[in-house]
């Protein structure tokens, strides 16, 4: 699709709670051959386990695991969808 490293999406609204416009924009993002790193944040009574999850061959879906390690030599696109993410811009 282009030069896109990987997109980083920032904690919103668990992933499993609703299925909304981010998981429907990450989900194509990485139909379309682009890396996508989805981090959520699922309530305790979710039972999500905390690890990684594939998705599918380019979505990972990151569940209370801190991506970091695995954005080594990458610089993302860090995609923003909501009022409450404006505070983890630095």
């Amino acid at each position: 699709m282009s030069n896109i490293s990987c997109i980083l999406y920032p904690p919103t609204l668990d992933y499993y709670y609703l299925v909304q416009r981010p998981q429907q924009l990450m989900r194509k993002f990485s139909e379309l051959d682009v890396p996508v790193y989805y981090i959520n944040n699922p309530s305790p009574q979710s039972g999500v386990i905390r690890g990684i999850e594939r998705v599918n061959e380019n979505f990972y879906l990151f569940n209370n695991v801190d991506p970091l390690p695995f954005l080594k030599n990458l610089n993302p696109v860090v995609y923003y969808t909501s009022a409450a993410q404006a505070d983890m811009i630095r």
